[in-house]
């Protein structure tokens, strides 16, 4: 039996912006000192620019950077015993949890939180082994990745996240013979 659990919270401190969301998050840009977020995007500040212009752009404090993950955890448990013989029979399930993470900078696309269980079940002797697995045996559906890509030519989005789902149960058979 055994496992893992990870823990990281990063955030952006104060001072930290995103020049790029603008055109999506900012309301009133125009004119920097009354802009204002639009609706689920973080608050606006006002920075001054290395030309000495201002504008108004949306503040990443105390939002997390994309990608990261603020849980993680891992459980295992393994048995073994003897079927007759040298031949011995072997299990293993595994449970593997990951939390959900960003794909923007802003925190507003979050995907990829699942909870997965995995099975192994075999035989072996000192030479021969077979085993059936399952890999994600409940057949849960899940974000695996969502990657936010800029749309030339389409003036009312900033970016169109695109969508890549995990990968379904999967059963299989393993056996190897030893040389």
């Amino acid at each position: 039996v055994g496992g893992n659990f990870s823990y990281s919270d990063p955030k952006f401190q104060a001072g930290t912006y995103d020049g790029g969301t603008v055109t999506q998050c900012v309301v009133g840009a125009a004119t920097p000192a009354t802009a204002t977020a639009a609706l689920n995007c973080p608050p606006v500040v006002v920075v001054t620019r290395a030309n000495g212009t201002t504008a108004a752009v949306p503040s990443l404090e105390g939002l997390r950077p994309q990608r990261s993950v603020k849980t993680q955890w891992n459980l295992h448990a393994t048995a073994k015993a003897p079927v007759n013989g040298d031949w011995v029979a072997s299990a293993r399930v595994d449970v593997n949890h990951s939390g959900s993470q960003f794909s923007n900078l802003i925190n507003t696309i979050s995907f990829g939180k699942r909870t997965l269980t995995n099975l192994r079940l075999g035989v072996e002797d000192g030479r021969y082994s077979v085993s059936i697995f399952a890999n994600n045996v409940f057949d849960k559906g899940y974000v695996q990745n969502s990657i936010n890509q800029p749309r030339i030519g389409i003036p009312f989005a900033f970016s169109i996240p695109e969508i890549y789902l995990g990968e379904g149960r999967r059963v299989g058979l393993t056996g190897s013979v030893k040389f």
